[in-house]
């Protein structure tokens, strides 16, 4: 599948963080969001607005990656607490590149 369709087909489902999101589509969306971003960094005025949503969408894109291994998405909690965001974000980066859960799980079938 392409990265735009993939891309395009998770930001249809962007604001729904209770479904599955496999390794694969997660990281098409990140590098994807990190490309545009960096697209928009020499324009002030959509810098900060971009910024503001692909974090936004990438917190829900990491919520649905965490369903997908069957993680609880209390770890991310960890990214808001000053001093542990550091070792947080370490542990959160093995979490992403764990394989799904291959049986379905409360949030759906799995979709690798």
């Amino acid at each position: 599948m392409p990265p735009t369709t993939t891309y395009f087909d998770q930001l249809r489902q962007a604001g729904y963080y209770n479904q599955r999101m496999s390794r694969h589509e997660f990281w098409t969306f990140t590098l994807v969001n990190a490309m545009l971003t960096y697209l928009v960094h020499g324009i002030p005025v959509l810098n900060a607005a971009a910024f503001l949503v692909f974090l936004v969408l990438t917190g829900f894109a990491m919520c649905q990656r965490l369903n997908d291994a069957e993680i609880s998405r209390k770890w991310l909690i960890m990214l808001f607490l000053p001093y542990v965001n550091v070792i947080g974000l370490f542990w959160l980066l093995i979490y992403m590149c764990q394989p799904s859960y291959p049986a379905t799980n409360d949030h759906g079938p799995c979709r690798v």
